[in-house]
């Protein structure tokens, strides 16, 4: 494991390159910011990306997540909103803290 200075663009790119079609980049740039970011974390920090894609879900709509969750679609981000983070990203996309 190693640390190192990231900017949003490097985080994305990192993502873009090793897990192509996993997030969007509305999802990234929302994750980057959850682990303390705005354009750049001030620290060295370890990026495990694969960490990343076992705690994050992205699901193109409401009707993915119900299935995974067995909720109904309308209750969807009620639901799940008083167990995790949940969100529903610019892309219309909604992003999931597993």
């Amino acid at each position: 494991m190693f640390y190192i200075h990231v900017t949003k663009q490097d985080f994305i790119r990192m993502f873009i390159e090793d897990q192509d079609d996993r997030f969007s980049e509305d999802a990234l740039d929302y994750i980057f910011e959850w682990y303390g970011g705005n354009d750049e974390w001030s620290e060295p920090r370890e990026v495990d990306i694969i960490e990343i894609c076992k705690t994050w879900t992205e699901y193109e709509d409401l009707i993915e997540v119900s299935y995974d969750y067995d909720v109904e679609p309308d209750q969807v981000i009620e639901t799940l909103a008083n167990h995790t983070t949940v969100l529903v990203l610019d892309n219309g996309h909604i992003l999931v803290l597993n």
